[in-house]
């Protein structure tokens, strides 16, 4: 598993980190929202997990996923929300970060 983090000191600390941790043997449990992207058609997960590593005394931690593999089951709950549209936009004010968005107009 692969969640937004680092070691190193940040250099804007106002600014998002795009390096990752990764994990293994953990539990997890998250949320988060899934927005359709129509310039190329794709979905635009973005989730939110807190996972404790089974073998270091279930130490946790927290931030955004980037990548997993699911070994046994996952218990899911699915939301649709049909209206308004979610979408994802960019925001060059903040680094490019991409924020959602509710209705067509973005």
């Amino acid at each position: 598993m692969d969640l937004v983090g680092t070691c190193e000191k940040l250099t804007d600390p106002a600014a998002p980190v795009w390096s990752k941790v990764q994990l293994s043997n953990v539990e997890a449990l998250g949320g988060g929202t899934i927005a359709y992207d129509e310039a190329t058609d794709t979905i635009s997960p973005h989730i939110h997990v807190s996972v404790g590593l089974k073998e270091h005394s279930a130490m946790g931690h927290t931030s955004h996923l980037l990548d997993a593999q699911v070994q046994f089951l996952t218990e899911m709950v699915l939301i649709e929300v049909a209206s308004p549209q979610m979408h994802r936009v960019p925001n060059p004010n903040l680094y490019d970060v991409p924020l959602l968005h509710f209705g067509s107009d973005g």
